[in-house]
């Protein structure tokens, strides 16, 4: 026990490990405030850039750089257990009575997430297992979009201390993921850091401040634009031992975002103006 706390609390790993929660938690209550502002869909996708995984990768890159790969392999798996769970989100709730639906469907997705991530960890991550689970969540999240619920922007405002527990509970995931990685278990840092702290705190909190129909709303485009986070977790796997810890964050960014993104969002935009949401739902995100 003495040498597990003294692991936890050493020099160099720990204020890596603090460090990196911080920072999660901050750019996790940036997304409720997105989708509040800017509706689901186009908070759905400026949701899901990549943003807890970067303290992530950096700060599990900082305590194992040796086993750093193995841990980014996993990503694109978690990814898939996340957009599987956001699919609950989406077809469960109207089979469930009024009385604690939300509750029901929480623990039903949290349940799920853990379940299949034991599963996961049980098998040795390569790049072609990662790429395939890349393009099973890129065609499940098309299919769900072709389906798109309404996701109007929130007209009531979510309170700071939802957002704060709300960013707590990010922090903690990559606080976990690191200390994780610290501990010489990569495959277990890979699937914490994409934990999903964000996206099951985000419907939490919309649910109950916006109502049903603003977090199902965001589900489809947080599906969507989550592969970005798989991008560059390969991206960071690529560059980092080449360009270096920052200038490989930076460039792996970019190009998930340029490269996917973007792109998407624009997809996502030009669908709601062609679609019968067009009138009563995305408007609401411009006035």
């Amino acid at each position: 026990m003495n040498e597990l706390l003294y692991s936890i609390i050493k020099g160099d790993d720990m204020q890596t490990i603090v460090y990196s929660g911080i920072f999660a938690g901050m750019m996790a209550i940036f997304v409720t405030v997105a989708i509040e502002k800017w509706g689901g869909v186009k908070g759905g996708i400026l949701g899901t850039l990549p943003t807890t995984i970067v303290p992530a990768a950096v700060g599990i890159y900082a305590v194992d750089p040796f086993s750093f790969s193995k841990a980014m392999l996993v990503v694109p798996f978690g990814m898939l257990l996340n957009g599987a769970t956001l699919c609950i989100w989406v077809i469960l709730p109207p089979y469930l009575p009024k009385t604690g639906k939300l509750w029901i469907t929480l623990a039903s997705s949290l349940l799920f997430w853990l379940v299949a991530g034991v599963l996961v960890i049980q098998f040795e991550p390569n790049y072609a297992s990662a790429l395939v689970s890349m393009m099973i969540l890129i065609s499940l999240s098309i299919i769900v979009c072709f389906s798109l619920k309404a996701a109007p922007r929130g007209r009531n405002k979510v309170r700071i201390p939802v957002l704060l527990s709300r960013g707590f509970a990010a922090g903690l995931a990559i606080g976990f993921a690191v200390w994780f990685g610290s501990q010489g278990h990569p495959e277990l840092a890979g699937l914490a850091s994409v934990f999903p702290a964000i996206f099951l705190t985000t419907m939490v909190s919309l649910w109950i401040s916006q109502g049903e129909t603003v977090p199902r709303g965001a589900a489809a485009p947080m599906m969507l634009g989550a592969s970005s986070v798989s991008f560059f977790a390969i991206g960071c796997m690529i560059l980092f031992p080449r360009v270096g810890v920052y200038t490989g964050c930076l460039v792996a960014w970019i190009l998930s975002v340029v490269l996917w993104s973007l792109p998407m969002g624009m997809w996502l935009h030009r669908r709601i103006n062609h679609s019968k949401f067009a009138s009563n739902g995305e408007v609401l995100a411009h006035r």
